[in-house]
């Protein structure tokens, strides 16, 4: 057994979570413009102010923004400019190896979440994954060209698996909310 503690794995994701939050008033900023273009056009185009697409597009825009910014500028990006294809099971297991694939995983489960409540087409589990993995891919292919952390296999394979998460927490609610519907 591995002598790892519950609560020093929390700390360090604790940690972790905290740095995002800096991020936030931007995301929220760049929502508000979305939101105020969003219902110009719609002031002026006959048409309903607001969508049921809008407040959740709202919350991709700022996903997206924390997200870019920690995974290409901000706390989890690295001062690294190369590219790691060894795998974490190689690594010996440690708290921060705990902490580091939770929030690998963590991260993209708001992107499987997200999408398809905002864009129809990506209610299809094929092109939401596609587009999951496709977005983490290019991510890791640009961090190390912008100076800004290492390109890794492991990112993109746990970054991968929380968009699959988040789309199934999507599907059941989905299907939830469609049988309540029903009824």
């Amino acid at each position: 057994m591995i002598p790892i503690s519950l609560s020093t794995i929390s700390t360090l994701f604790q940690k972790d979570l905290m740095i995002p939050l800096h991020y936030l008033k931007y995301g929220i900023f760049y929502a508000c413009i979305y939101l105020l273009f969003s219902m110009t056009i719609h002031a002026f185009s006959n048409q309903k102010a607001l969508t049921r697409y809008t407040f959740p597009r709202f919350l991709l825009i700022i996903y997206f923004t924390i997200l870019l910014q920690c995974l290409l500028i901000g706390h989890l990006a690295q001062p690294y400019t190369s590219f790691q294809l060894h795998n974490l099971l190689s690594s010996s297991p440690s708290a921060k190896l705990y902490a580091y694939v939770l929030e690998m995983v963590l991260i993209f489960i708001p992107f499987g979440i997200l999408l398809p409540c905002s864009i129809r087409f990506f209610q299809h589990p094929f092109f939401c994954i596609f587009t999951g993995g496709f977005f983490s891919a290019v991510v890791e292919l640009l961090q190390p060209k912008l100076n800004h952390g290492v390109g890794r296999i492991d990112d993109f394979v746990l970054n991968t698996f929380g968009t699959i998460l988040g789309y199934y927490i999507f599907y059941l609610f989905y299907r939830i909310l469609s049988s309540l519907r029903k009824h």
